[in-house]
C-alpha cells in the first residue's frame, strides 16, 4: 500500500503527463502499424505487378489457336489481379487519409485539454473523440480551432451538453473527414 502525499496540482500534473505519454505512445504505435500495413500493401502490389508481367509474357508466347482457352484463362487472372491491386490501393489511400486527419486533429488540441478516447471509422470517414477540458472557454477555443483552422473536416458535431458545466468539462466531438477531392 502506498500513500501519495503530493499536492493536488502535482497529482493532476502527474496524471496529465501520464495521459500525454499514453496518447503519444499509442499514436506512435498507430503510425508504426500504418507504416507496416503500407509496406505490406506495397509488397503485394509489387508481387501483383510481377505476376501480371509473367502472365502477359505467357500470353505473348502463346501462338496456337488450340491455346485460346488458356489465353482467356490468363486474361481472367489478369483482370482479377488488376482488381485486387486497385482495391488494395483504395484501402491504403483511405488509411493514409484517416491517419493524416488524426494527426492534424491532435495538433489542434491545446495541452490543457485531456483527450481520453479517440475512435476512427475508416469506412465512414468519421472521427469521434472525447476528453476533459478545464474550462468552458478552453473547450470553445478548441471548437473554434477545429471549425476555422481545419478545412479537412466536415459535419462537426459539438453537442450543447458539452457546455453545461463551467469547469472540468467532459466533452465529445464527432466529425467527418473530407477527402482531398471534395475540398
Amino acid at each position: 500500500m502506498s500513500i501519495n502525499l503530493l499536492p493536488e496540482q502535482a497529482k493532476k500534473n502527474l496524471q496529465f503527463e501520464e495521459l500525454n505519454w499514453r496518447v503519444m505512445f499509442f499514436g506512435e504505435m498507430f503510425f508504426l502499424l500504418l507504416l507496416f500495413l503500407s509496406l505490406l500493401m506495397f509488397g503485394q502490389e509489387l508481387f501483383g505487378q510481377w505476376k501480371v508481367r509473367e502472365l502477359n509474357q505467357r500470353i505473348a508466347n502463346l501462338s496456337n489457336v488450340s491455346e485460346v482457352k488458356e489465353i482467356t484463362k490468363f486474361q481472367g487472372q489478369l483482370r482479377l489481379f488488376k482488381n485486387d491491386i486497385e482495391r488494395m490501393n483504395r484501402i491504403q489511400e483511405e488509411q493514409l487519409r484517416a491517419f493524416g486527419a488524426i494527426k492534424d486533429l491532435i495538433a489542434l488540441i491545446p495541452p490543457v485539454i485531456q483527450l481520453t478516447t479517440l475512435s476512427v471509422d475508416i469506412q465512414a470517414q468519421k472521427i469521434v473523440f472525447s476528453g476533459m477540458a478545464p474550462t468552458r472557454s478552453q473547450l470553445l477555443l478548441l471548437r473554434d480551432k477545429i471549425q476555422k483552422e481545419s478545412s479537412g473536416y466536415g459535419d462537426i458535431n459539438f453537442p450543447l451538453a458539452n457546455l453545461l458545466r463551467e469547469t472540468d468539462i467532459p466533452f465529445t466531438f464527432s466529425l467527418t473527414i473530407i477527402s482531398k477531392a471534395k475540398q
